[in-house]
C-alpha cells in the first residue's frame, strides 16, 4: 500500500464505517501505518479531528451567535467603505 492509497483508504474507511465498517480494511490501514510514521501521524490527526468535530456538533451554538456574526460582518463592511 502506498501512502496515497492509505490516505484514500482512510477516507473511504471513515465514510463506510457509518454504514458497515470493515475490520479487514482497518487492519490493512493499521498495518501500513505501523511502518510509516507520516501515515500514522496523519491517521491520528484525522481521528482526533473527527472526534473534536463531533463534540462541536453535539453542543448547540450560543443563542446570540447569529447576531454576533451579523454585527462583525456589518462592521467589516462599514470599515471597508470608510477606507475606500
Amino acid at each position: 500500500m502506498t501512502c496515497r492509497q492509505f490516505v484514500d483508504g482512510l477516507f473511504v474507511y471513515y465514510e463506510a464505517r457509518e454504514a458497515s465498517g470493515s475490520g479487514a480494511h482497518r487492519s490493512a490501514l493499521e498495518a501500513h501505518a505501523a511502518g510509516c510514521r507520516d501515515c500514522l501521524n496523519f491517521m491520528k490527526t484525522y481521528e482526533a479531528t473527527l472526534r473534536l468535530g463531533s463534540q462541536v456538533l453535539a453542543s448547540p451554538p450560543p443563542a446570540d451567535l447569529e447576531a454576533r456574526i451579523r454585527e462583525r460582518v456589518m462592521a467589516a463592511i462599514w470599515e471597508d467603505r470608510r477606507s475606500a
